[in-house]
């Protein structure tokens, strides 16, 4: 850097010094409002996201994820309010989404020899949609809502990252499997999830 030299050379020895110490004080105290409000804002916002954390761990699926993962869903995520029998995903779309459905429940169904059947009905706590982002397929099923429900939905980039972090269990492997085989038998088994699929 050429601006101590030219400093030193115009000012002095001892008055470079002092200009040395007190320019990054200086700095500091007109930065230190501005860091302090940022400071805040961040600390507000780890504070809002508390109450979702702790839904989040709830859930089977998230129960072994790391702070900064649930963290990381939390703040990704959009809260969604639909009513009765309104469509939220339906069978055969592209999967681009977790849901998490936090109040309400919902009614999960599949054509079977052209017919809807109803394989299950899911009340708060709960999700749905990991089984078309983990296993790279079409939406498996529909899931309508049968009351009031409040849902976030967790984007597919968001959720596959998490999973790459924190893994998916054996156990949780095998509910998916079971979830993933009741809704679409006719595609055959599927492989074991591990990290990183």
């Amino acid at each position: 850097m050429r601006w101590p030299r030219i400093l030193l050379a115009a000012a002095g020895y001892e008055t470079a010094l002092v200009v040395a110490a007190v320019v990054p004080i200086a700095l500091q105290l007109l930065l230190f409002p501005g860091l302090h409000r940022f400071d805040r804002r961040q600390e507000d916002l780890v504070a809002a996201l508390e109450p979702r954390l702790a839904t989040l761990r709830s859930l089977r699926l998230l129960h072994a994820a790391s702070r900064g993962t649930l963290y990381e869903i939390a703040d990704g995520s959009v809260e969604l309010w639909v009513g009765p029998n309104t469509v939220i995903v339906r069978e055969g779309d592209e999967a681009d989404a977790l849901y998490i459905l936090v109040a309400g429940a919902v009614e999960v169904t599949a054509l079977q020899d052209g017919q809807p059947v109803v394989l299950r009905r899911m009340t708060a706590p709960d999700y749905f949609g990991e089984i078309g982002l983990i296993h790279g397929v079409p939406r498996t099923a529909t899931v309508t809502a049968t009351d009031p429900a409040d849902l976030w939905k967790v984007r597919a980039e968001v959720f596959l990252s998490a999973v790459a972090d924190a893994g998916v269990s054996g156990a949780l492997s095998d509910t998916m499997r079971v979830r993933f085989e009741t809704t679409a038998p006719r595609r055959g088994p599927v492989r074991r999830a591990t990290s990183g699929e």
